[in-house]
Formats: structure tokens, sequence, C-alpha cells
């Protein structure tokens, strides 16, 4: 009789660890396609930013602009600053400019939109970029001390401008010297002058890790 109930639990416990491994196994088969769902995804989300940016590429971001501008004094402001960075640009260059969003405070970013005949002066600009940093911007006439801290950059979007915005943060740390951005693509210097050109998260952690 005990003999009869002893087999009953080893085989109740058999059973319970049968079931056990198949939704163990389950369970990890669900994780590994989770894992591949999200591999796909991101993917797909980078292709997507890639499209998108594309679209963006009659266009540039300038930073620091005092908020409350007209329209007109806006172009006016974009073509000042090409003129200090040498590049020679008119309002029928311009299609569109407009604030990327306003903050209560005195500075927003500012779209600027160029004509198809303009995009090889947008170009110019973007190259000479860093110059701003070594003029005395406070020159331009109309717009006194706000001028001082306007800088340019191209506009991106979605995981780009996540990167964009994680390898700033990894150099102020210290752990690079440098990052810019160039046709839509971010790069990176690290501490031993090499450039990289970096297309994810994962591959700026593994410059960082590098070094």
């Amino acid at each position: 009789m005990l003999n009869c109930v002893f087999q009953r639990i080893v085989n109740n416990i058999k059973a319970y660890n049968s079931e056990y491994e198949n939704l163990a196994s389950g369970i990890r088969r669900l994780v590994d396609e989770n894992e591949e769902l999200k591999g796909k995804v991101y993917l797909l989300e980078w292709e997507s930013d890639n499209c998108r940016q594309e679209h963006l590429s009659n266009r540039i971001l300038i930073i620091n602009v005092p908020t409350k501008l007209s329209p007109l004094m806006l172009r006016q402001l974009v073509i000042r600053v090409a003129h200090r960075v040498g590049v020679f640009l008119e309002m029928d260059d311009i299609r569109d400019v407009f604030y990327l969003f306003r903050r209560p405070s005195r500075s927003s970013p500012v779209i600027v939109i160029f004509m198809e005949h303009a995009l090889g002066a947008r170009r110019q600009i973007l190259s000479r970029k860093h110059t701003l940093q070594q003029l005395p911007m406070r020159t331009l006439e109309g717009f006194g001390r706000y001028g001082n801290n306007i800088c340019v950059d191209e506009q991106l979007i979605g995981k780009r401008n996540d990167l964009k915005q994680t390898a700033r943060r990894i150099v102020r740390q210290g752990r690079l010297l440098d990052t810019w951005v160039l046709n839509g693509n971010v790069y990176v210097r690290d501490n031993q002058q090499r450039k990289h050109l970096v297309e994810s998260e994962e591959a700026l952690e593994h410059v960082v890790g590098q070094l």
C-alpha cells in the first residue's frame, strides 16, 4: 500500500517536473522571440529614420535664437549668420524659417528650409559652422548680445537625434574628445584622435569601451 502511494507521489513529481520544463522551455522561446522582434523593430525604426532624415536634407537648425523675432527678422538673422561664415545668402534662397518650439526664456531653436537652388549654400554654412564659435557675433546688427551664443547644426530626428545627445553627454564627461553631425550622420573623435562614424548606441558604446 505504502509503495503504491509512494509511486504515485513520484509519478506526480515527475509529471510536475515535466510540466515545469515545458513551461520553462516555452518562456525561453518567448524571450528569444521577443529579443528577435525587438531587433527587427529597431532596424525598422532606423530605416524609417533614414527615410525621414532624407526629407531634412534641405534644412539647418539654428540654436539660441531670440524667441520673439518676427518672420522677417528671422530671415534677416539667417542671412547675417550666413554672411558671418562667408556664405552669401539672399531672401529668395530661403523657403521658410520658423521656430522649432518657443521657450519662455529668451532663446529657442529655429528651423531654416532652403530653396533647392540654395542647397550648396546650406552645405557651405554647415561646413563652416564651427567658425561661429570664434566670431564676435555681438556685431549682428539688431540682435545685440543675443547673437553671442548662436550656433548652427543639422536637424536630426528619432534615433539619430538620441544618438547625438548621448554622444554629446559622453564628450562632456571627458570620455570622448568631440562629436559632430555631417550629412545626417553622427561622428565622434576618441581620446586618441581617431574619427568614428557611429550608427547606433551599441556602436557608440563599443567606441568608448575600446579606450
